[in-house]
């Protein structure tokens, strides 16, 4: 959670994964992340991010994962100034 004067105004939510016949080596996926508009650029969306990877590495994680939409540029340029790289494609279709 991200606190600013007593008000929580951003959380992030991670899994750990350890290896598996599927998953040869052990990771980390952060599954949601979202700071208030009102407090982005200040930092906090960083530290939030650094607490998850010190938190991965403590685990024992070799590689860490997160999932953005690929209209959210805002999103994906922050996971990439934090060293994430493009790994995989998804695509859907409406029933």
């Amino acid at each position: 959670m991200a606190d600013v004067g007593g008000t929580v105004v951003g959380h992030l939510t991670a899994g750990f994964y350890p290896a598996s016949d599927m998953w040869l080596a052990p990771r980390a996926d952060l599954i949601s992340f979202y700071l208030q508009p009102a407090h982005r650029g200040a930092g906090i969306g960083t530290q939030l991010a650094e607490a998850f990877v010190t938190w991965a590495k403590d685990r024992g994680a070799t590689q860490l994962r997160v999932t953005a939409y690929a209209t959210n540029e805002p999103a994906i340029r922050f996971y990439q100034r934090l060293g994430f790289t493009p790994l995989e494609i998804t695509f859907a279709s409406e029933l």
